[in-house]
C-alpha cells in the first residue's frame, strides 16, 4: 500500500518519472491495482497519463472502467460518458450482490461527478435517496462538484 501511496505522491507532484511505474499499475492482473494506477494517472495529468486512461475505459471490469471515466472528467475530458450510461442502459447492476452494487454506484455517481454531462447528471436524484449511506455520501459530492463547474 504504501508503494502506491508514493507513486501517487510523485504523481500529484508531477514527476514525469513515475509514468512506467504507473503503466505496470494499469495492467495488473488486480483491479483494485488497476484503480488505484488509474487514480495516479490521473493525478499526473499529462498528455500521455490521459492517453493511458483512455486506453482503460476498454477494461473488462466496469469498476475499473468508471474509475478512468472519472479521471477523464477531471482531466476536462468527456470520453468516459458512454462508460457511464452503460451503466443504465445496460443495466450492469442487474444480479449484483448488495455490496458490489454499493461499489458500482458509488463508482458511478463519483464518475458522473467530475463529467458533469447534463446527460449524466440526471441520473444522480435517485443515488440522493439510496439505502446506502456511501452511495448518498457520493452522490451529494457528485451535486456538489456539478454545482461547482457551472
Amino acid at each position: 500500500m504504501v508503494r502506491f501511496q508514493t507513486a501517487e505522491a510523485m504523481a500529484m507532484l508531477g514527476d514525469e518519472r513515475i509514468y512506467p511505474k504507473l503503466w505496470t499499475m494499469l495492467i495488473s492482473a488486480y483491479a483494485d491495482d488497476r484503480v488505484m494506477g488509474i487514480k495516479a494517472m490521473g493525478a499526473l495529468g499529462t498528455l500521455k497519463a490521459g492517453d493511458a486512461l483512455i486506453t482503460m475505459l476498454d477494461d473488462d471490469i466496469v469498476e475499473v472502467r468508471l474509475a478512468a471515466a472519472e479521471q477523464l472528467g477531471i482531466l476536462k475530458d468527456n470520453r468516459g460518458v458512454p462508460i457511464v450510461l452503460d451503466v443504465f442502459t445496460r443495466n450492469l447492476a442487474a444480479g449484483l450482490d448488495k455490496e458490489a452494487l454499493e461499489r458500482l454506484n458509488v463508482r458511478t455517481v463519483l464518475a458522473i461527478g467530475r463529467i458533469g454531462t447534463p446527460s449524466l447528471t440526471g441520473f444522480l436524484p435517485r443515488f440522493l435517496t439510496d439505502e446506502s449511506k456511501f452511495v448518498r455520501i457520493a452522490a451529494a459530492m457528485a451535486v456538489f462538484q456539478c454545482t461547482m463547474k457551472k
